[in-house]
């Protein structure tokens, strides 16, 4: 369970074949970025908003995020 960031499926207006997250801050509920399906790496990337700063407990929740989306085994799925 992350303790610094949220990750919430987002639904936009239009109609994508992947799905999005975005990804707040806890503890001021501050959009940071999103985590949305790149083409061109074939897996799940994280796209920061602005000029944002992350320590290294932020980073790890990310890249923990990430892998649980990019497992091989469950990309075969869908």
């Amino acid at each position: 369970m992350p303790k610094y960031l949220k990750f919430v499926e987002y639904i936009p207006a239009k109609e994508r074949k992947t799905k999005m997250f975005r990804v707040f801050n806890k503890l001021r509920e501050e959009i940071l970025g999103m985590i949305e399906w790149d083409t061109g790496w074939r897996k799940y990337v994280y796209v920061s908003d602005g000029d944002i700063k992350y320590c290294q407990m932020c980073l790890s929740e990310i890249q923990g995020f990430l892998h649980s989306l990019n497992n091989p085994n469950r990309l075969r799925k869908t």
